[in-house]
């Protein structure tokens, strides 16, 4: 479905250095599967029911795990390197609130991201806003291109290679 948000962009990475055409088939790409089909010449939903979408950026902290953390472990940082580990030193001490802006700034990127390499059409703050859509819905708004079975995706596949490649 998702993913961790590296893992995509290592993956759009891999994607977008092709010497051929790449084509994202899935039925679920949500998040970060999302993100590394975001660099394909085309992305095609299995079928009506595909869902796609969960464009943004989150976080999970384990409560316990920080209580405990803070209550065994002394953490000790270099003077000249202030902000090293800021967001978790502030969370700690029960400070969310670095971690919410970095999480806002990752979001605001990622989106970024997708209004560049995916041609969105209509309510784009809708379409970003963290839900999942069904392919005709994804479709509609621009996040996929087609809705087929795989041997669509591979007819589209030679279209593309005989157009541009």
């Amino acid at each position: 479905g998702g993913g961790e948000s590296i893992a995509g962009t290592m993956l759009k990475s891999a994607i977008m250095e092709r010497n051929k055409p790449v084509i994202g088939f899935g039925h679920m790409a949500a998040s970060a599967a999302y993100r590394a089909l975001s660099g394909a010449d085309e992305i095609i939903g299995s079928n009506d029911a595909a869902e796609f979408g969960s464009i943004g950026t989150m976080i999970s902290i384990d409560q316990k795990f920080l209580n405990k953390y803070r209550s065994r472990i002394a953490d000790f940082y270099g003077s000249g390197a202030p902000d090293k580990n800021g967001e978790f030193r502030a969370a700690i001490g029960g400070d969310f609130s670095r971690l919410q802006a970095r999480v806002d700034e990752l979001t605001a990127k990622f989106h970024e991201e997708i209004k560049r390499d995916r041609p969105l059409r209509g309510d784009k703050k809708s379409t970003l806003s963290g839900a999942m859509f069904d392919a005709l819905a994804s479709k509609e708004r621009g996040l996929i291109d087609g809705i087929g079975t795989m041997r669509y995706a591979l007819d589209r596949m030679k279209k593309i290679k005989k157009a541009k490649y």
